[in-house]
């Protein structure tokens, strides 16, 4: 545990300050675009920049298109039907909805992959 602490000290000394954008969603619906920073100290502020709550009933996983700036939101409802929902993403970390479409079931996860030269999203279901 010990050589696990000096790393981590020797590790803040070398980086002074992080700084990264999270994306966040919670059972009401909730998207959130969030801002986490940590300063020399090891002290961390997160901040909270935009949310919306569009992306129906349980959101289940979030997927970053960052080459785009979309972010896809996937609704594992427990209604039997679910939906992707799409949102764009400022360079502040602001969210915008852009689109949704209805899936026959409730999906569980996304990820993006590559074909013919563009990039796609794959749900599983």
């Amino acid at each position: 545990m010990h050589r696990l602490a000096t790393f981590t000290i020797v590790f803040l000394q070398l980086i002074p300050a992080l700084s990264v954008r999270l994306y966040a969603a919670g059972t009401r619906g909730t998207v959130a675009s969030l801002f986490l920073r940590i300063d020399a100290e090891g002290s961390g502020k997160l901040t909270l920049v935009d949310s919306s709550t569009e992306c129906g009933g349980a959101p289940s996983w979030l997927t970053l298109d960052e080459d785009n700036r979309i972010l896809y939101c996937i609704d594992d409802t427990t209604s039997g039907r679910g939906s992707v929902h799409s949102y764009g993403v400022s360079g502040d970390g602001d969210l915008v909805h852009v689109d949704s479409i209805n899936t026959p079931i409730g999906p569980v996860s996304s990820t993006l992959y590559n074909a013919s030269n563009s990039q796609r999203l794959a749900i599983a279901f």
